[in-house]
């Protein structure tokens, strides 16, 4: 197996670690109501490909992203900061990714259905900055 070489930020090598301390500093059982939409942006911008690379990532068929030591981060409902708040047996009454599009950002076309099928964070990225817009933040 061939090993590739570390990245360092700032001395210390780029892992699973630093990209938390990048996009996702703030655990979901610390997040406020009020914080949700823009914790959860900087989540997604962190899932871009370039973000990935930059801290020796890959993402792992759109369920987790992994690092060279095999550390994973799941992508999912217990990641998400609007779920915390929205979601619970009943749907995601209130979220406001629901709001924006009147469906559940799981369902076919949407944003988070396209990041499962495809990898792709850029619809969610958008719709999260429309949600912000629309909240006037």
């Amino acid at each position: 197996m061939i090993q590739l070489p570390r990245l360092r930020l700032s001395g210390e090598e780029m892992s699973l670690k630093t990209w938390k301390k990048e996009f996702f500093p703030v655990p979901i059982s610390e997040v406020r109501k009020g914080d949700a939409l823009t914790h959860a942006l900087r989540k997604w911008t962190g899932l871009t490909t370039r973000n990935l690379k930059k801290h020796g990532l890959s993402n792992l068929f759109s369920v987790c992203i992994e690092d060279l030591d095999h550390n994973l981060f799941g992508v999912s409902t217990s990641t998400c900061s609007l779920c915390k708040f929205y979601r619970n047996h009943t749907g995601c009454l209130g979220c406001p990714l629901v709001k924006l599009s009147g469906k559940q950002c799981d369902l076919k076309g949407e944003p988070f259905y396209e990041w499962s099928k495809w990898g792709d964070p850029q619809p969610m990225i958008r719709a999260l900055k429309k949600c912000i817009k629309m909240e006037g933040k």
